[in-house]
């Protein structure tokens, strides 16, 4: 059968160059092949018709496995699995009413599944951005081609896209047809210490360069609260799905918050987030945060 379809899958070709695919008949077998016991000149989509006429209940178990996996738990849980499979089926094929009814559900939402999932370093290092806000057109260096004149503008975003390569993660560029493996894969010394760095990075430049995005992440929230302990478990949770495991975890992140600041002004109410060391505060906050190994996990 893998022979057969092979042959029913020639002519297709990839122009690299362009990222283009096309059919090109010339080297197509137009021979007769037999799949699945169905014997004809089959092509690309007699392929696709003839799995999903013999194979139509191993095809839907299949796919939304990979969805559950992606999205859910690497663990399946296989009654969830035959309810979203018998919902594919129902609705030829479509994959927007599975996902629909997988993230409607009270299972998704489960305590069981909440940080059950290793982040990739995409995972782990674009939401930062997104979260402090960062604008996309800043430019860090630019360069001139000295041939062509040409001007090579570099910004945070290709930097952060490096570091998602030197973590094994190349954005467009999976390892092979299936996909990067994913989730305790990412688990190892190298990926760690690069995403501190990365992380580390990021964060003081958004302190260097914008201060302020990060003294507003802490009041959206916090809801603009002045309770240091406040603010800090209102930004450990975000970024950490289940918290930290002990209230002597928390008072760590609390007095790591605190920072140099005398605690009289925390006591008083004269420390608020509008202090100019505020933006400070919280990047070592958040540089403490991404040490942690639950930060690791969504």
């Amino acid at each position: 059968d893998i022979v057969e379809t092979a042959k029913a899958l020639t002519g297709w070709h990839v122009n690299y160059e362009f990222f283009s695919i096309s059919f090109q008949a010339g080297i197509h077998d137009n021979g007769n092949k037999t799949i699945f016991g169905q014997t004809g000149n089959w092509g690309y989509s007699d392929v696709i018709d003839i799995l999903f006429q013999q194979h139509t209940d191993r095809i839907a178990t299949f796919i939304c496995q990979k969805l559950y996996r992606f999205f859910v738990n690497p663990e399946i849980d296989d009654t969830i699995i035959s309810e979203l499979a018998t919902t594919f089926k129902n609705n030829n094929f479509e994959i927007a009413p599975v996902l629909r009814q997988l993230f409607k559900s009270e299972h998704f939402f489960d305590e069981h599944n909440i940080g059950s999932i290793v982040k990739s370093p995409t995972d782990a290092l674009l939401p930062m951005a997104r979260v402090l806000e960062l604008p996309f057109n800043i430019v860090l260096e630019e360069e001139v081609d000295p041939d062509t004149g040409a001007v090579y503008q570099f910004k945070w975003q290709h930097y952060l896209y490096w570091g998602m390569e030197v973590m094994g993660q190349r954005m467009f560029m999976p390892i092979d047809v299936a996909g990067w493996p994913g989730n305790r894969v990412w688990l190892n010394s190298n990926n760690l210490t690069i995403g501190w760095q990365y992380l580390d990075w990021l964060t003081w430049y958004t302190f260097d360069n914008q201060p302020d995005l990060l003294r507003e992440l802490a009041k959206q929230l916090s809801n603009f609260s002045s309770d240091p302990a406040v603010i800090t478990m209102s930004v450990v949770d975000y970024f950490i799905p289940k918290g930290l495991q002990t209230p002597e975890a928390y008072q760590i992140a609390i007095d790591r918050f605190k920072w140099e600041i005398p605690e009289t002004y925390y006591e008083n109410g004269t420390w608020n987030l509008d202090w100019d060391q505020a933006p400070l505060q919280m990047v070592v906050l958040l540089q403490h945060i991404i040490r942690q190994p639950d930060f690791q996990l969504f």
